[in-house]
């Protein structure tokens, strides 16, 4: 029987499938890098602050030269979200490495909060993400395969590699893992940031995020967001963030 890895950038959703893996009783890794440096200066981070590091990191780093490593062994499992939204998010959850890097005393409001969003997060971290964990970790490429544009999933490399997108219904999340994994499983909502402490503060940024062509173009054209979404997604979702030609 194969271990499954949930080994998948943040903020795309992930704890909802590592629960329901767990409450069948079984074993399953969930990790966000296999980097050594990137592990290594978030186990630092979290020290120096007198406190553990975060449950992944060292699960990574755990089982980094072990079975977590070996394809053979393990069925990866993923997730992809529209790259913008999934940048918002990922900016308010670790806000400590971003927000806090505003002088003290500065406004931050929202307004304040998303002029710093767009001038200090690495807008095109998604993009890369697969070349610099699965390629450079693993030696697969999930370009490779064929994702499903109609379903919302990918399974592909001898059924080693399962791809879902965050919109992808719950329920075919739950089939498509059951039949890899050979038991039941039932995937569920989880995580959600409105449950967190900064909900106010990313809902208003939500809200009033708008992008010129020159920042989004190159995210929505990109190999990455071509391979996971439909021209009609895509458009969809550009549309979603592009500023109006008043405001440019």
């Amino acid at each position: 029987m194969r271990t499954p890895v949930v080994y998948t950038m943040g903020k795309v959703a992930s704890s909802a499938i590592t629960k329901a893996i767990r409450s069948r009783g079984r074993v399953v890794h969930d990790i966000h890098t296999l980097n050594e440096e990137a592990l290594k200066r978030e186990a630092l981070r979290a020290l120096e602050k007198g406190i553990f590091p975060n449950p992944h990191i060292c699960v990574s780093m755990a089982w980094k030269a072990r079975d977590i490593t070996v394809p053979q062994r393990c069925v990866y499992i993923s997730l992809v979200r529209d790259p913008v939204a999934r940048n918002i998010s990922a900016y308010f959850q670790n806000r400590e490495h971003y927000i806090d890097s505003l002088e003290k005393g500065e406004d931050t409001e929202a307004e304040a909060l998303f002029e710093h969003f767009v001038e200090t997060y690495p807008h095109t971290l998604p993009l890369r993400w697969y070349d610099r964990e699965y390629k450079k970790h693993l030696g697969i490429d999930v370009f490779e395969g064929r994702f499903r544009h109609e379903k919302g999933f990918q399974l592909s490399h001898n059924n080693r590699v399962v791809i879902f997108r965050v919109d992808t219904p719950d329920d075919l999340k739950s089939q498509v893992l059951s039949n890899v994994l050979d038991f039941d499983v039932v995937v569920e909502r989880a995580n959600d940031s409105s449950n967190k402490d900064y909900k106010d503060d990313y809902r208003t940024v939500q809200s009033l995020a708008r992008f010129t062509p020159e920042m989004i173009d190159p995210i929505y054209t990109s190999v990455f967001t071509r391979h996971f979404w439909s021209a009609e997604d895509i458009e969809a979702m550009r549309a979603r963030w592009l500023k109006p030609l008043s405001q440019i």
